[in-house]
């Protein structure tokens, strides 16, 4: 079962196009790694820091120092689990792996809403948002070189 010239050249194509990492990729798995590694940064100290503040939080009338300090550690806990997903979608955002550019595709939307909400509250530092899962989105959707790393 011989493959003609033409797949030949495709396969060729398409192998040397995953070790060619469009730009625009590059640049959406590192913003995946910085935001998972800041995750899993503030996650410890939610939980290394809980205990601390669980002290600091018994001078507040009604506070439990216990109740405190595990609420801070399941935030902590939560926000490295983010960490760890964020890290592991970029890598499949690098990869060129479809499940990760449908999940960057959801989040950017669900991000771009969020954008919107808070500049319709009045707060003008949402443009940055907005401008990046805009970005993000358009980029995964509709450009050709991201799109076709993807397939």
């Amino acid at each position: 079962m011989a493959k003609s010239k033409a797949q030949m050249k495709s396969m060729k194509m398409d192998s040397s196009m995953k070790h060619n990492i469009p730009t625009g990729v590059k640049v959406i798995s590192i913003l995946d790694y910085i935001g998972g590694a800041f995750g899993i940064i503030f996650g410890l100290i939610f939980i290394l820091g809980g205990g601390a503040i669980a002290n600091w939080a018994t001078s507040i009338p009604g506070a439990s120092r216990g109740l405190v300090g595990a609420g801070l550690a399941v935030i902590g806990v939560v926000l490295i689990i983010f960490g760890v997903l964020g890290i592991l979608l970029g890598r499949g955002v690098w990869k060129g792996r479809s499940w990760a550019r449908i999940i960057q595709i959801i989040l950017a939307v669900l991000g771009a809403l969020g954008a919107l909400g808070k500049l319709f509250t009045g707060h003008f530092g949402g443009i940055v948002s907005l401008a990046l899962n805009v970005w993000i989105g358009w980029y995964l959707v509709y450009n050709k070189e991201g799109k076709r790393y993807f397939s």
